[in-house]
């Protein structure tokens, strides 16, 4: 289960090198995560940033974004 952490706190870890697993479904995961996350299982002992990609990008942190080609 992840525990969930203020968005310091997780960028603290992610800045000193941490894993990052985003435990998401993987067409969430498509449509942005943390640079360097690993899209992964769940049942992880994990932190989780406190209100998810949306916290984690409403402090400016960068989110790694990309769509299929074709018509959207």
């Amino acid at each position: 289960m992840a525990r969930e952490v203020d968005l310091d706190v997780f960028v603290a870890a992610w800045s000193a090198g941490a894993a990052v697993l985003d435990v998401r479904e993987p067409e969430e995961y498509r449509l942005g995560h943390v640079p360097g996350a690993r899209l992964a299982a769940t049942g992880l002992d994990a932190l989780s940033v406190a209100g998810g990609i949306r916290g984690w990008a409403g402090g400016g942190r960068p989110v790694v974004a990309w769509s299929a080609p074709g018509p959207v």
